[in-house]
């Protein structure tokens, strides 16, 4: 599970299905230079008005990583009390999950932030889990043990590309 998710996000579409992030037509929002309240709100306002623009149904979210998380809890008021998760993202529903990319530059420090309808997002089970058991592979065999397979056929895809937007190079310090 945690690999079709993985994929469903960031599959480069080459021996794996092509994620979120890998495909052509998905919307974009450039992560603002200077980091502050008001470049995050803004930042995640566009990414909702481009969402809007191009007619998304109403049931959308964000996925963030941990990272993304930890650094909006850091994230405090003029008077220096800390901003509510409902305030950074104008009250939309928010999902952290360990396989939103952390990696998105050579650096390791660009986090993945998408926000869209996750219904547009497909995927598709060809063989729940296929079970291979093979007692003859010779260094198993060697042993008296046997090699075990297993193989799911999976595939993604975004019924609407423009249904998600994703905010290119978070940097979480």
């Amino acid at each position: 599970a945690l690999a079709v998710d993985n994929a469903a996000i960031n599959g480069a579409g080459t021996a794996e299905p092509l994620g979120i992030l890998n495909t052509a037509g998905i919307q974009t929002v450039a992560w603002p230079a200077t980091v502050n309240i008001g470049t995050v709100f803004q930042t995640t306002s566009k990414m909702i008005g481009l969402a809007d623009t191009a007619n998304v149904a109403a049931s959308r979210s964000f996925l963030i990583s941990p990272g993304v998380r930890a650094f909006s809890l850091s994230l405090v008021d003029s008077n220096g009390q800390p901003l509510p998760k409902n305030a950074i993202f104008h009250g939309e529903p928010v999902s952290v999950s360990n396989q939103v990319p952390t990696n998105l530059n050579p650096g390791g420090n660009k986090h993945g932030l998408i926000y869209g309808d996750w219904a547009e997002l497909l995927i598709g089970i060809w063989s729940e889990i296929d079970i291979l058991i093979n007692p003859y592979e010779s260094a198993a065999y060697k042993r008296g043990n046997i090699s075990m397979r297993a193989i799911a056929t999976v595939d993604t895809a975004c019924r609407h590309p423009q249904a998600f937007v994703s905010a290119t190079g978070v940097v979480v310090p």
